[in-house]
């Protein structure tokens, strides 16, 4: 199943969608992006701009452990253009294990981030999310399963990202409640 729908995504090609599956998950592009839902939480929600700003690091802190040094090596797996020869090759080539996708892990759990705070960019940022997924594989990069695996641990990174700032948020508001002693 893994292979077919592979092959049904990667060898479906157009000039216009190899242009925009290179530049779609492209790091640069990926970093501007994150720098733009920044600047719109600084200019239209000051209010949230350090639990954003902190869960932002938690999250890209808990991927590059867990992603990048524990997952990629210990479940190693090749990427789908190492194996399959007819595999079409868009974009940067790497050659770390294909298992989960570093691109979806950390964009969905920034994104799940950000959009618990912004809550009317939960359409645009699952619209995107299914668009960078497809990106990934379009691209020769990844296998669907890896894509798949890759927003279920981004998920679990977002959620992990936020349970601090959550539970102290509830502890200080409990503090205001508590009346002042003498």
């Amino acid at each position: 199943m893994n292979t077919y729908i592979f092959n049904l995504i990667n060898h479906s090609r157009h000039w216009l969608l190899d242009k925009f599956s290179v530049v779609l998950s492209h790091y640069v592009f990926l970093a501007f992006l994150v720098l733009a839902l920044l600047i719109f939480v600084f200019i239209y929600d000051r209010k949230n701009i350090l639990y954003i700003l902190l869960g932002f690091a938690l999250v890209t802190l808990i991927d590059l452990l867990m992603t990048e040094l524990v997952f990629k090596n210990v479940f190693y797996q090749l990427r789908p253009y190492l194996v399959l020869p007819d595999a079409h090759t868009l974009g940067v080539v790497s050659s770390s294990g294909a298992f989960p996708s570093g691109h979806m892990a950390i964009m969905t759990g920034l994104l799940l981030v950000f959009c618990f705070y912004e809550r009317a960019f939960i359409i645009p940022s699952i619209s995107f999310l299914l668009l960078l997924g497809w990106s990934r594989i379009y691209n020769g990069a990844h296998w669907p399963s890896d894509v798949l695996w890759g927003t279920v641990f981004g998920c679990i990174y977002g959620f992990l990202s936020l349970i601090p700032f959550l539970f102290f948020k509830k502890f200080f508001l409990a503090l205001k409640k508590i009346p002042k002693m003498l």
